[in-house]
């Protein structure tokens, strides 16, 4: 049996994804007069990990974002803290040529809205 040809294997269908750099940056900050509070932003860029040629299969799976920013904020307090994170990916698309009739075209559109809520003790 040839496990290259499998899905996911070398020579076999897959997502076709590729490798992708990805550049992240962030701050924290606790402001002297809010000395319970701490506040976080943050940006990350990445390229297209999705080609137009691998387009069919990642209907499946349409990760095609390239950008996230986040925002974020940590209320402590002497029994525990509270938290509460944003992330807003920017919609993004990636079309290609649907390899069962070339005259049709896939488009495959994703943004992304996160909110999260915690608290730890």
């Amino acid at each position: 049996m040839d496990l290259e040809a499998c899905l996911g294997g070398s020579r076999g269908a897959g997502f076709g994804w590729s490798n992708m750099t990805t550049w992240k940056t962030g701050v924290t900050f606790r402001p002297e007069s809010l000395s319970s509070w701490q506040f976080r932003a943050g940006y990350s860029q990445g390229d297209q990990p999705v080609d137009a040629t691998d387009i069919l299969f990642n209907i499946i799976a349409p990760g095609v974002m390239e950008q996230h920013l986040t925002f974020g904020a940590t209320r402590m307090t002497q029994s525990g803290e509270f938290n509460v994170a944003l992330m807003f990916a920017p919609e993004h698309k990636v079309s290609g040529a649907s390899p069962f009739d070339p005259t049709q075209v896939i488009e495959l559109r994703m943004r992304q809205f996160e909110v999260e809520f915690s608290y730890s003790w």
